[in-house]
């Protein structure tokens, strides 16, 4: 129960901390969508495949001049 709720509020506060305008951590972000398309991967109940989870554990973020 308390695991459920607890990712549940986890889903909630990254998907408003991706929609602010605050959000400086793109990193985080992609280390997130690369897990989790790990994660998904193994799954049987999902179309994600494992070509997916693999090209995107190869991206990264770029360095731009601000």
């Amino acid at each position: 129960m308390w695991q459920s709720l607890l990712i549940d509020l986890g889903i909630t506060l990254v998907k408003k901390y991706i929609n602010s305008s605050e959000s400086k951590k793109d990193d985080k972000v992609l280390e997130l969508v690369q897990t989790g398309a790990n994660y998904l991967a193994n799954k049987p109940n999902n179309t994600v495949s494992t070509n997916t989870a693999v090209s995107l554990k190869n991206e990264s973020m770029r360095k731009i001049q601000g």
